[in-house]
Formats: C-alpha cells, structure tokens, sequence
C-alpha cells in the first residue's frame, strides 16, 4: 500500500482516542517455531483439562487459515489497571484484578469495532477480522512481533511503560501495511520473583505454566473439584489470580487506565455471606462481568474451598488438607 507510514500514523492516532495504549502491526507468516513450542507444552500435559486447545493448532501457527484475507495483523493492548489497592483480608474472598470491572472482551471489541470502521472510511478497500480471545489466535506471540512488549517468566506480556496489567486483541486486516520493529529484548533478566512467588508451583520454567497448578486455572477453567494437594496454597482467591503479576518488579510502572469502566464494582465478597449467593443474586452482581463465564454452581465451589480453609485455618492437615505441595 501507497504511504503506509502515513496510513500506519493515523491509525495509532486514532488509537489513542479510542483508549488503546499500545498498537503495532506484523505480517501474517506461519510461526513454526512458536507452534512447536505449543505442541510440546500440549504434549507435557501442561493444558491439563483444557482439550479445546488441542483444537485448531494449524489456525493458530498460520494466521491465513483462520482469515485467508489477511495481510497485516494488527495487535492491540489495553492497560486495565486501577490504583485500588485493597486490603487482603482472609474473610474476603479475592477475584483477579482483570474481573474488578465490566467484561473486557466487550469493552475491547467495541473499541477495535471503532478502529475498523475508521480504517474503512479511511481506505475503500479495507475489511477485516476482529479478535479479543474469541478464536485460535496466540495473540501474545504476535503482540512481541509488533513490538509491544515482551513475553515474561510468568509467560504474559510485559510492557515497559506499564507492565502486565493488559488487555489483548487484535485486527486481521486485508491490506498490507508496513510491519513495525519487533520487541526482541526480554528484559526480566535474572529475576524470578513470580517464580518464586507462586504458592503452587505452577511456573515449571521460565514462560511455561502447568496449568493444573495454577491457581487461575482451577479456579476458572476446572470443571472438576480443586485437588485436595492444592486447596491448602489457594487461600482466598475465588476467580483467578494475581500473585505473578503482584510481584512483578515491571508492574511499579503501571499507570491508571483510563477506562473507567475497569474500575473496581461495590460488590461485598465477605466470604460467610456470598457462599449462601442465590442464582437471581449473581446475575445480579455479576450480568456484566467476566465472572459470570463460569457459572454459580463453580463460583460457589471456589467460595467452599476458601472458606473452608478459612475455619480450618492451621489445622489443614488435620481436616484432610495436606499442607505439602506434593
């Protein structure tokens, strides 16, 4: 395309008004090499019950299976921190920051809607697919090609001028416009604060997660009941988790958003009150939230399991909670 520099310029202009704190563009090619480090993390066992991401591997490594029109992929970030720091309290249950506000895949897709839309009344010809954890798209990888930032030990994105607390989505596009320079730098160094951190163990090395450990994954994405050996380190988080990104040195740099609509919800999570929820009572609480994808009956399970912990306290081995990790 003719003046994509120019194209690319008003693009990330109107990107900024959207609210989208970073944007960069790469070209469509296959990633073996990410693609076979996907198979293998599949292969060790590391999705655990997660079998969907067994599915569409050949649309994950070639973005040109998924939308054969493609020519640019657009990667986008949205910053969703809030300078709400709450008191961890034992009584209240704890759900990860990401969830405090109205579900981002709406609120993200609206604002790649409004790109697209600019993009074609800028360019006759443009179309394109939108994507915000919608699809097989290994959205992280193609972020570092676009230069946002770089893949951390705890394996998410990290940005030097506000860490990790963001959101991704990204723009299939048909036009082809010039790529931007690759974030190829990792700048964790030596550090291994969030491997550290972790009270499951589930960073088995650097940038990969065992997914049957981590805590955001029996939390949400396990249908089945938490394992006993777990239970003990989960404390009181009840949807997802934060502590490798709590950690993380690169997140003193965060900024707030300034998408109101990721600010905290008034919700009361004191734990002996919300384990008696009603169906009519979360819908309530949570008919706009990311919470609400895994249902009452998992939400209450999460809630038993912290609360239980909560009257055992120390007597966990006693009570059938082994306090090891093994």
């Amino acid at each position: 395309m003719k003046n994509s520099d120019i194209f690319i310029n008003k693009i990330r202009e109107e990107a900024k008004k959207l609210g989208l704190f970073k944007i960069g563009f790469s070209k469509p090619e296959e990633i073996k090499k990410e693609g076979e480090l996907f198979k293998k993390w599949i292969d060790d066992g590391f999705c655990s019950e997660m079998d969907w991401m067994k599915n569409n591997i050949e649309k994950r490594i070639n973005p040109k299976i998924l939308y054969p029109k493609v020519k640019t992929i657009i990667s986008t970030a949205v910053n969703y921190f809030s300078d709400n720091r709450k008191k961890n309290m034992p009584e209240t249950g704890k759900i990860s920051r990401y969830a405090w506000g109205e579900d981002y895949h709406i609120i993200v897709r609206e604002k790649l809607i409004n790109l697209l839309d600019f993009i074609k009344k800028e360019y006759r010809n443009a179309d394109g697919r939108i994507f915000v954890d919608s699809a097989p798209v290994m959205e992280k990888i193609w972020a570092v090609k676009s230069g946002i930032g770089w893949l951390g030990k705890n394996s998410l994105l990290i940005t030097k001028e506000a860490g990790s607390w963001l959101f991704l989505g990204e723009i299939f596009l048909n036009i082809k416009l010039n790529s931007s320079k690759p974030f190829i730098q990792n700048h964790c160094g030596k550090c291994e604060r969030c491997i550290k951190a972790c009270p499951t163990e589930a960073i088995v090395k650097p940038g990969i997660i065992n997914a049957e450990r981590c805590i955001s994954y029996q939390t949400i994405e396990n249908k089945s009941e938490i394992p006993l050996n777990l239970r003990p380190h989960i404390g009181n988080w009840i949807y997802g988790c934060d502590i490798c990104q709590e950690v993380c040195p690169w997140n003193k740099f965060s900024k707030v958003t300034t998408e109101k609509r990721f600010f905290p919800k008034k919700i009361d999570l004191d734990l002996k009150k919300i384990r008696k929820i009603s169906e009519e009572e979360f819908q309530k609480k949570f008919w706009n939230s990311s919470i609400k994808r895994i249902k009452i009956t998992k939400f209450k399970k999460n809630i038993k399991t912290a609360y239980d912990l909560l009257i055992l306290k120390d007597d966990t081995a006693k009570n059938g909670f082994p306090p090891s990790r093994e």
